[in-house]
């Protein structure tokens, strides 16, 4: 009896227990298998998003791409002009508003709106460039007018020779190539009298074929220049200088140029150019004009200091006594901050009996000016100029600008 009893006591105890274990057992088996399903939907859906993701368009074959070669494989560059459907162009534009004030009688002070200079450059191929500079200017008559002051097609084989047919900056002396009509590279205010754009001692541009390039001599470093154009006009005081479409004679107006920049001092350059053209005035013999230009600069980061002579001889065909013109300029500045001050002294000693240049007289004087760069793009400056003239009063100017790009 009393095994029976505990017995009966026993299965009473186990009952709860063996029925609690089995719910947990099924529980555990479900949960094992949710968890393996949803690991295997988890994969699928990384599958599908695979699927999904584009081809990098290097690793894929355009319909326009060339057929592939059997030595290798190739990858489409779509930075190179070969590769593209049309030439892009890549498009700056720059600007300057400013106000200008003199002792100089008949003159007035004004507010003035520069040039608007829109410069693009394209590669055509890996060796073909185009070069594209249209100014935007007020005339005399406050009249705005367009002018194609660049248009160049330049053909670069290599480092020893460039080819350039079109207008361009002709390559007399050095500010003319290196400062062209966006005045917010330029650091003072006006340029230097010798390169002026109107009424300067030589011709800023010119139409015709353009060659360049290094000079294999090693640490010196020579480079040539050698342009052949239509020359300037002399005809008519009111036709343009630079003969866009008609040469007023057959001759034509050749440059040569050779400078050196010497790897022993980096950011120094000198050199010296010879311009020869042929002028015919009205009512006049004509005129072998030669242009000599020398120069010296030295410009890195901070220190800038430029130095060129220009003489211009004019000689008369038939019995006449020539004529020579000449001028120089020195600028020095040196970079603080966003401060650069510069100082800059100008000399021209025109001959009378030079119709070209006669209105310049003897003149020479003083630059001081200040430019800060308000960032990247855009920069202030402003200048006193004080300029003795021979038998003429002394004219005291002030010339302030506001240059930028974009």
């Amino acid at each position: 009896m009393r095994g029976s009893a505990l017995a009966a006591c026993w299965l009473m105890l186990a009952w709860p227990v063996t029925a609690q274990t089995q719910p947990e057992t099924a529980d555990q088996e479900t949960t094992r298998r949710l968890l393996e399903r949803v690991d295997e939907l988890e994969r699928q859906v990384r599958v599908l998003r695979q699927a999904a993701e584009p081809t990098p368009l290097a690793d894929s074959a355009l319909p326009d791409d060339p057929p592939q070669s059997d030595h290798g494989s190739h990858t489409t560059d779509l930075t190179s002009p070969e590769t593209r459907v049309s030439p892009l162009a890549e498009i700056h534009w720059f600007g300057d508003v400013g106000f200008r004030a003199s002792d100089q009688l008949g003159e007035t002070a004004s507010f003035a709106l520069g040039q608007l200079d829109l410069f693009l450059t394209s590669n055509l191929t890996d060796h073909l460039n185009i070069l594209s500079e249209l100014v935007f200017k007020a005339g005399n008559d406050n009249r705005y007018v367009i002018n194609a002051e660049r248009l160049l097609l330049k053909y670069t084989p290599g480092s020893y020779l460039t080819v350039g047919v079109g207008r361009y900056h002709t390559g007399i002396g050095f500010y003319n190539t290196a400062y062209h009509h966006g005045s917010w590279f330029e650091t003072a205010v006006t340029r230097p009298t010798i390169f002026a754009y109107r009424g300067g001692l030589i011709p800023i541009h010119d139409i015709g074929v353009s060659a360049s390039g290094r000079l294999p001599t090693g640490r010196l470093g020579l480079n040539y220049v050698f342009e052949v154009g239509n020359g300037q006009s002399s005809q008519s005081t009111a036709a343009e200088p630079t003969q866009n479409l008609i040469d007023e004679n057959d001759g034509k107006a050749v440059n040569v140029g050779i400078f050196a920049k010497p790897e022993i001092l980096s950011g120094l350059q000198v050199g010296f150019s010879t311009h020869r053209d042929r002028l015919h005035p009205p009512n006049a013999p004509a005129i072998n004009q030669t242009t000599f230009a020398v120069h010296a600069v030295y410009l890195n980061q901070a220190f800038e200091w430029l130095n060129e002579a220009v003489a211009v001889r004019s000689a008369r065909l038939m019995p006449a006594s020539d004529s020579v013109t000449r001028g120089f300029y020195s600028q020095v500045s040196r970079e603080f901050a966003s401060a650069r001050p510069y100082f800059r002294y100008q000399y021209v000693d025109a001959n009378d009996a030079d119709a070209a240049f006669r209105a310049l007289g003897h003149r020479y004087g003083p630059t001081i000016g200040l430019r800060y760069d308000l960032g990247k793009f855009a920069a202030v400056k402003a200048q006193y100029e004080r300029t003795v003239r021979r038998g003429l009063p002394t004219v005291n100017g002030f010339a302030s600008q506001l240059a930028f790009t974009f």
